[in-house]
């Protein structure tokens, strides 16, 4: 399966995009902390990506990234294909 980057500006960080590592310029999965991040929806809702061995945050989520993201379900440009 092809995974294309999404054109769509309007893409907002979700669980398990794709972020462009700014450290390797590896493709990662952003995804919630794993652990008690505490109660707060602002905790619950951060995204994070692991890049040897070290965790970096992305964003929250429905927030905008500040590095390029791709979806995995974007196969040659058509969402859900």
């Amino acid at each position: 399966m092809m995974v294309a980057m999404s054109n769509d500006r309007t893409d907002r960080l979700q669980p398990d995009m794709l972020l462009k590592c700014s450290r390797c310029g590896s493709w990662h999965a952003v995804r919630p902390h794993e652990g008690d991040v505490g109660e707060s929806a602002a905790a619950n809702d951060m995204l994070f990506w692991v890049c040897e061995g070290q965790r970096f945050f992305a964003g929250s989520v429905g927030g905008r990234a500040r590095l390029p993201i791709r979806r995995r379900d974007v196969v040659r440009g058509r969402r859900g294909a």
